[in-house]
């Protein structure tokens, strides 16, 4: 072979060579774009869920505000209409003579006095049931303190079964099972508002005896309008 044979057979082999390194480094380049591919799809998916799950944690807040908003609202609600009750009934109390109210009140009493019993009954098995239950978080006079004067007599009789709950102090308790019960809490006014009138008919007839027996028709006016004083709830 003479030489300018073995240049182009050199040549020619660089040429090769070259063209394998070229294909190689073209494959590795391909090779690159195709796993930066994979990890971008990877990176893009996982943004994916975490969007997704980020879009369930604010649906799952949303709806507890919602919930959360909507209980407020409703307590809100029912106590401006307990409250427009109270205020109802004490216009109405009010506006009628004591001696009208607690007679009619007696009257009312005596029609539902089958249904009292049923509650005297039931009131007496739930005591016999919660004997043993937690202590008391609160004293009656903490829980007297806390609710509306006219409330303080019911709570008295009641007050053994009043109980504190899980998150709820006993003045809550107390509160919650008025609204839970208001006929029992009715039939216990009407029995404190018969108990009352008993009382007062009865210190009138000691007052007029005793001022019959001195003739002092002042005093016997004074003793009338005392007997007539209204009932304290």
């Amino acid at each position: 072979m003479n030489r300018a044979a073995l240049a182009r057979a050199v040549k020619e082999e660089q040429r090769r060579l070259r063209r394998v390194a070229l294909e190689q480094l073209r494959f590795q380049i391909a090779g690159v774009h195709r796993r930066r591919q994979e990890l971008v799809e990877r990176v893009r998916a996982q943004c994916r869920r975490a969007r997704a799950r980020v879009k369930d944690r604010i649906a799952a807040r949303r709806a507890e505000v919602k919930a959360e908003l909507e209980r407020e609202v409703a307590e809100m609600k029912q106590a401006e209409r307990n409250r427009c009750a109270l205020r109802k009934a004490r216009v109405r109390l009010e506006s009628e003579s004591a001696r009208d109210r607690l007679r009619r009140e007696a009257r009312e009493r005596r029609r539902d006095e089958l249904a009292t019993q049923r509650i005297e009954r039931h009131r007496a098995r739930e005591h016999a049931k919660h004997r043993k239950a937690e202590r008391q978080k609160e004293s009656d006079d903490d829980v007297r303190s806390n609710i509306d004067a006219e409330l303080v007599p019911v709570f008295n009789v009641v007050k053994a079964r009043v109980r504190a709950r899980p998150g709820m102090s006993r003045t809550e308790a107390f509160l919650h099972w008025i609204e839970e019960n208001p006929s029992e809490v009715w039939a216990l006014r009407e029995d404190l508002a018969e108990k009352h009138l008993r009382a007062l008919i009865r210190e009138e007839k000691e007052a007029a005896r005793a001022l019959r027996k001195v003739g002092g028709r002042t005093g016997t006016a004074k003793a009338r309008r005392a007997a007539l004083e209204p009932a304290p709830f």
